[in-house]
């Protein structure tokens, strides 16, 4: 699992901050806005072929440009080349809640009929 965090500023007094979770065994990056804590933004899947990786975010950005603000910031930040096995016991335990949160989530999107990201 690898972690990052950035902001955008928005106005004068407003910033708006992402965390990012990228989970190699699923392949999916997760993106938790600040004022959404307890529910992902958006989920971004990862995929690989050969030695490209592609990244389809579900965002209006990604949809009407082609690109957007958290596939660039998830290139930017991660190494998709490289699983990184957490090592202390606080960062593995937040991988595999993260992980079972992902999990469930696709679950219920598959029983609602919704096509997976």
């Amino acid at each position: 699992m690898q972690k990052a965090r950035y902001f955008i500023p928005r106005t004068r007094t407003r910033v708006d901050w992402y965390e990012l979770y990228y989970l190699e065994k699923p392949g999916y990056i997760l993106v938790f806005r600040d004022e959404d804590v307890k529910k992902h933004r958006y989920l971004v899947r990862v995929r690989k072929v050969e030695a490209e990786v592609f990244l389809d975010c579900p965002c209006l950005g990604a949809i009407n440009h082609g690109h957007c603000q958290h596939e660039d910031h998830s290139r930017k930040y991660f190494n998709f080349n490289k699983t990184r096995n957490p090592r202390r016991f606080d960062l593995k335990t937040q991988e595999e809640y993260l992980t079972n949160y992902l999990q469930n989530h696709l679950k219920d999107m598959q029983r609602k009929g919704a096509r997976p990201c």
